[in-house]
């Protein structure tokens, strides 16, 4: 069973070898990976990891560089992921298994979707625009034609 201080210890290696900060919700599912996991494979697969990989390592990375007899499919026998949105992010919760659900997947025709109904939100509000200003334009030839009707008035009644 995993130290806490143990693992602490070693993530805090590993954000210093490779330059990224896990946050806290980030530590606690990699802890509650791992927490199977022994103290003294848990140390070796840090220092391992820190030799032989370019990349901050996913969970299954310990289990596979600490020995060949840990295959990846044991670490999730009996867990599942939840996806679920939390302000804006996606995010990811450990769960029992068959509680889990799928994570959402965006697709590019998703995008499509969305680039084109975009574009048509676009071009109605061009129209709108369009049709503002000539009726701008005819407001303002009606408003014209009335100041010359009102002078041609005021020039008949001699009031100029």
């Amino acid at each position: 069973m995993l130290s806490h201080d143990i693992f602490i210890e070693g993530i805090v290696k590993l954000e210093n070898a490779f330059g990224k900060e896990l946050s806290l919700y980030q530590r606690n599912v990699y802890e509650e990976f791992l927490k199977e996991m022994s103290n003294e494979r848990f140390n070796q697969a840090v220092e391992r990891i820190i030799k032989e990989e370019a990349f901050f390592p996913k969970i299954r990375d310990f289990f596979i560089v600490s020995s060949e007899d840990a295959p990846q499919e044991d670490v999730w026998k009996d867990k599942d992921l939840y996806w679920y949105f939390d302000e804006g992010r996606l995010r990811a919760k450990v769960v029992p298994k068959g509680k889990g659900n799928r994570k959402p997947v965006i697709t590019y025709k998703y995008e499509e979707e969305k680039k084109e109904e975009a574009t048509e939100k676009l071009k109605e509000l061009k129209r709108k625009i369009w049709k503002r200003e000539k009726e701008k334009e005819e407001e303002k030839k009606k408003l014209g034609e009335a100041r010359k009707e009102l002078q041609e008035y005021l020039k008949s009644k001699g009031l100029d």
